[in-house]
């Protein structure tokens, strides 16, 4: 009988990039001396297999944790000194463009602080607008196994966000789009970054009805002291709560048909 966690394979990377010259990627990881004479003894440990590189999502997603406390609140009354003036239709990002969430193994991300939004032009906060949802989000698992079959990376995250919001009961938009690291398991000798970076903030929708879109692109780094591989996972993601995972940015990656 299948889990009711039964996993759902996304995405499978059929290569990866092979790194710079030995002393380069060491440098920029940081690899311990014992960890760069291992490589040297046993270079297969040290090799991923290109093939067993997966992202799946979780299903059903594991329980939201409890509300931001900085979840948007109702917006401004009409006639208000503060009203600002808003173009409902110019859709912009108020948060990051780009930002850490695992650097070397560890979680490095601040969710409170570090997001994305797309709210209209002329707002200065999504504090602003009114009509949130709770906030919500998808889980997915990544891991990949070196040459000898041996999980070496295990990381699973949540991609978080509010939607709904809206400007005197005009346009749905997005605020608090957030990556959150719920597990690192990464192998002695091995190194993995995440990182998040918003590409694109549009109108989905009309003049009338905007409709917040956002592209997300999460790249990931896994390395060795001799190899090195990289790929991205991009998500969009909409202010009517919509969410899809739309595939990869490189040559290296394909989708899975599963």
């Amino acid at each position: 009988m299948k889990s009711a966690t039964r996993r759902v394979t996304l995405f499978v990377f059929a290569a990866l990039a092979l790194a710079a010259p030995l002393r380069q990627t060491a440098a920029q990881l940081r690899f311990t001396p014992d960890e760069m004479k291992q490589a040297r003894r046993n270079p297969r440990f040290f090799t991923i297999d290109p093939a067993s590189v997966t992202v799946e999502k979780m299903n059903p997603p594991l329980p939201t944790p409890a509300p931001n406390p900085n979840t948007p609140a109702p917006a401004p009354l009409p006639g208000s000194p503060d009203d600002p003036i808003v173009f409902i239709d110019r859709i912009i990002n108020l948060g990051l463009k780009i930002w850490g969430i695992i650097e070397r193994n560890r979680p490095v991300v601040d969710v409170t602080n570090q997001y994305a939004t797309a709210v209209p032009e002329g707002i200065t906060n999504p504090f602003q607008l009114g009509n949130w949802n709770q906030p919500h989000g998808e889980i997915y698992e990544m891991t990949a196994k070196n040459v000898y079959g041996m999980r070496v990376v295990k990381v699973r995250y949540q991609v978080l966000r509010t939607d709904g919001g809206s400007y005197r009961g005009q346009g749905k938009y997005l605020a608090n789009v957030s990556v959150q690291p719920l597990l690192v398991e990464v192998l002695w000798g091995y190194r993995f970054n995440l990182n998040a970076e918003v590409l694109t903030v549009t109108n989905a929708g009309t003049a009338e009805n905007p409709l917040a879109a956002m592209t997300l692109v999460l790249k990931w780094r896994i390395a060795t002291p001799i190899k090195d591989g990289q790929g991205a996972m991009v998500y969009y993601v909409r202010g009517d709560g919509l969410m899809r995972e739309i595939g990869m940015p490189y040559e290296n990656l394909v989708a899975s048909t599963e």
